[in-house]
């Protein structure tokens, strides 16, 4: 026969004072569950919507729809939305449309890019009894350094010789238009033209 003896914290052996303070714990705790079940729903609730509404913009309806396509069998609307953008279009065929300009190689780059400007300058030799000298632009040239656009501009100078009968000479340095290279201009040929 198993041995049956009084368990001291069993309700009955507890003063009633204990027994009011214990079940008030258990009361409070019990409020405390509900309270953080309550909220837990909440965001669960929340939780759902947010994954419904990322459904519905990853595989619902997309904005290609235009604005009256809900309403393709009200007539009577469609008839007058027709006409409104019927005049739109015969409005904007009425204006004058003005010719696009067209950039051309000989525009260069655009004003507003910073500039950097080497000048190729005559020798004192080559300049010698020269009236005046002048730098002209020969070539532009884009150079692009990561985050940064700039234009390199090659000026040249010029020097005008009076002649004996009265007339100008224009004289000016040989330019080297490719900067990496050792070769002038007049030195170089093209494939087939010897």
């Amino acid at each position: 026969m198993p041995d049956i003896s009084p368990n001291p914290s069993a309700p009955a052996s507890l003063p009633p004072a204990d027994l009011r303070r214990i079940l008030e714990e258990k009361d409070r705790l019990l409020a405390q569950q509900q309270a953080l079940n309550a909220e837990l729903r909440k965001h669960i609730l929340l939780l759902e919507e947010q994954l419904r509404l990322a459904r519905l913009r990853k595989f619902g309806a997309r904005s290609e729809k235009l604005p009256f396509q809900g309403e393709l069998f009200d007539e009577a609307e469609l008839e007058v939305s027709l006409e409104d953008v019927e005049q739109a279009l015969a409005e904007a065929e009425a204006e004058p449309k003005k010719p696009r300009k067209r950039r051309t190689k000989a525009d260069g780059f655009d004003e507003n890019l910073p500039r950097i400007q080497v000048r190729l300058t005559l020798d004192e030799e080559e300049k010698a009894g020269a009236n005046k000298t002048f730098f002209s632009k020969v070539k532009e040239e884009l150079d692009i350094v990561p985050a940064q656009a700039r234009v390199i501009e090659y000026w040249q100078e010029k020097a005008v010789f009076e002649q004996e009968d009265g007339t100008q000479q224009l004289a000016c340095a040989a330019v080297r238009f490719i900067p990496w290279a050792n070769a002038w201009p007049a030195c170089s040929c093209w494939p087939g033209s010897w």
